[in-house]
């Protein structure tokens, strides 16, 4: 079974939810989802970026995220990312990370971002984007 990486977006590094044995850890676990994070989690700054077309906190995350798998000895995985942890992911996939299920939760759908999601497409293998309606005004804003 491929394990699973989760991915905080923007300030959630102190989101208690990504967290070992926070309720959507147990959840997860319940049905069967392998995930990687325990007791040594992925992390990257989860620092607002992407402003003024500078991407770096978030190209360099995705070096990161595909150094952590390799060193794991994986050759695949799945990603559930929050928020802006959605542009780590495709920055890694983009890089040659090979994922089976990419969940993006809320990651704001920006425009810049175009061409480094066509790159990573070709090694996701599935995608599903979770967003709200137009009622959430941070992911709105994200997306700016």
């Amino acid at each position: 079974m491929v394990p699973t990486i989760l991915i905080p977006g923007t300030w959630g590094d102190s989101q208690a939810c990504w967290r070992q044995g926070s309720p959507f850890w147990k959840e997860a676990v319940t049905h069967g989802v392998i995930l990687l994070n325990g007791d040594d989690p992925y992390n990257w700054t989860t620092e607002v970026d992407g402003l003024l077309g500078k991407n770096r906190d978030w190209e360099t995350a995705g070096d990161a995220l595909r150094w952590y798998v390799a060193a794991k000895g994986l050759k695949h995985v799945n990603l559930v990312a929050h928020s802006h942890g959605g542009q780590v992911a495709f920055e890694g996939a983009a890089g040659g990370l090979q994922v089976e299920t990419l969940v993006t939760v809320a990651t704001p759908v920006r425009h810049d971002m175009d061409p480094v999601i066509a790159k990573a497409r070709v090694n996701i293998t599935r995608w599903i984007h979770l967003r709200s309606d137009n009622s959430d005004w941070w992911q709105w804003f994200g997306e700016i």
